[in-house]
């Protein structure tokens, strides 16, 4: 399963559009007053603008896979451009041993936490054309967060319909569903985000998935009271 693109909510454009055209660097393609779409890789990020998500402050959670072999550089990099680095218990880098992978946490100027993740298992171990970290090492979205009240409910609907196997494992508060290069992760709205005091919340997103088998896209608007609707 692939994320072609995720379409998101914020009241704070300005501060969007700068970001991550600015400070991340990734192209801009298509920008209109409602919003704007950039280039993640193989993927793309769309923010929407939406005056009524002041009060509620839309936070979401997603990430991008990067060059395996190339997290350090990574860090650097974004410390250069002076993004702000979720430092957890005093490191930089996370190492996830359950997922086989290293990860450095973010934030945006709207308080989204974006992850930069280096995945081991089955990536290509070379460093590229260049030693250094840049844009180009941005391979796609590969993680999008899904606040919902019932994780093991949720699993079951975007199993049936949608063909998303559980990936690792499953608790009965989260649970990632799909694979190295599209996850969708069900998070309960009891619980915080790694390394975060915030807990998931229910705000709107919409998907853009495609199978990686049949290369056919599918659409999924969320929130989770959504997907439900025939």
């Amino acid at each position: 399963m692939k994320i072609q693109e995720i379409r998101l909510h914020t009241s704070d454009l300005q501060n969007i559009k700068r970001f991550y055209s600015q400070v991340l660097g990734l192209p801009i393609m298509h920008e209109h007053g409602g919003g704007i779409t950039f280039q993640a890789g193989a993927s793309q990020l769309t923010f929407v603008h939406n005056n009524e998500a002041e009060a509620g402050r839309p936070f979401y959670h997603f990430a991008f896979n990067i060059t395996e072999s190339k997290i350090e550089q990574c860090v650097e990099w974004l410390k250069r451009k002076q993004a702000a680095i979720n430092c957890i218990e005093g490191k930089d880098i996370q190492h996830l041993s359950h997922w086989n992978a290293h990860a450095v946490y973010l934030y945006d100027p709207a308080g989204n936490l974006i992850e930069f993740i280096a995945r081991h298992n089955g990536q290509d171990r070379e460093a590229g054309e260049s030693a250094s970290f840049g844009v180009p090492d941005i391979q796609c979205i590969s993680e999008i967060g899904l606040p919902v009240e019932d994780v093991p409910e949720a699993a079951a609907v975007l199993k049936e319909r949608y063909g998303a196997d559980v990936y690792i494992a499953a608790y009965p508060l989260f649970a990632p569903l799909g694979n190295e290069e599209g996850l969708l992760i069900l998070c309960s709205t009891q619980r915080k985000w790694f390394g975060t005091d915030k807990y998931a919340a229910i705000h709107p997103i919409e998907i853009v998935l495609r199978d990686s088998v049949r290369d056919d896209a599918q659409f999924l608007q969320y929130p989770y009271r959504m997907i439900r609707q025939d």
